[in-house]
């Protein structure tokens, strides 16, 4: 057998246990918030940029996908260009953590929603292990 057939047996296995985690994550959702239904799915992150894992997740979980532009709200014409490694005619999802850690040192008071949310995440996290969550063994 070949290694590519190996590989994508591997992933197989990883994308359909990442698919059932994010399943278990929509219906506490939808439990939680029954009137609003997770409607796409938004890809962040480095491994955004992998189309045919996107494309697989969302047709297995039936949701349309894209990737999240972590600069979208910066001025697309702005001074920073393409020699500075940033090129902004594309999304740029692999800045999702730092533009989330620069919006504040995260003193605020967490409403009840926020609570639940961030209680399922961190579930779905310890289900994962936070080293595989880190890209690291």
């Amino acid at each position: 057998m070949s290694n590519t057939a190996d590989l994508d047996r591997a992933c197989e296995y990883a994308l359909d246990n990442l698919i059932h985690e994010l399943e278990v994550c929509r219906q506490e959702h939808e439990a939680a918030f029954p009137d609003l239904p997770v409607d796409r799915l938004v890809f962040i992150g480095g491994e955004a940029r992998q189309e045919g894992i996107r494309q697989r997740i969302a047709k297995k979980m039936k949701l349309p996908e894209q990737i999240g532009d972590s600069l979208c709200r910066m001025v697309r014409n702005s001074r920073i260009g393409i020699e500075c490694a940033i090129d902004r005619r594309l999304p740029q999802p692999a800045w999702a953590a730092a533009i989330g850690l620069s919006m504040g040192p995260g003193r605020r008071k967490i409403d009840g929603s926020t609570r639940l949310l961030l209680e399922s995440m961190m579930k779905w996290t310890k289900r994962l292990g936070c080293a595989r969550l880190s890209g690291h063994d």
